[in-house]
């Protein structure tokens, strides 16, 4: 009974132990990039976009919309932003985009402080898709049936 006991003690403290060093866990971001240009290149990019796959939804009529959490980071603009988090919204059916929201940050991974700024002029309108990789490529990521 002891060496059970003392079994299921060390495998519990074993987990515990393992459970305190683990790094927490927060999105999954996965770079995208452009087919187009060598990864060299993308690299040396001032604005990268980052997508969380995990936040992807269905909404709207019909669910023909998926939303989906966009993290763009880059070198630091005037006001002090290095990184932003925006909610995009993608229909599926009329092959558009809108931004519904971003928040700026002033350290990358959207930590940091946030950075208030004025609207952007044409958020949360529908715009074609952009010759970038948050265009096509995105859209058929998420609406593969198109």
């Amino acid at each position: 009974m002891n060496q059970l006991m003392m079994k299921l003690l060390t495998s519990f403290s074993f987990i515990l132990f393992l459970l305190a060093i683990s790094p927490p866990v927060f999105s999954e971001w996965s770079k995208l990039i452009n087919p187009k240009y060598p990864a060299k290149q993308q690299n040396e990019q001032l604005n990268e976009k980052f997508i969380d796959m995990d936040t992807v939804k269905q909404t709207g009529p019909m669910a023909i919309y998926r939303q989906v959490m966009i993290l763009s980071q880059g070198s630091r603009t005037p006001q002090g932003v290095i990184s932003s988090q925006s909610l995009y919204e993608y229909d599926c059916m009329n092959t558009k985009l809108r931004i519904i929201n971003t928040t700026s940050f002033t350290e990358e991974w959207a930590k940091g402080e946030i950075v208030a700024l004025p609207p952007a002029p044409h958020l949360r309108e529908w715009v074609n898709l952009p010759s970038t990789v948050l265009g096509k490529q995105t859209f058929d990521m998420l609406c593969p049936s198109g």
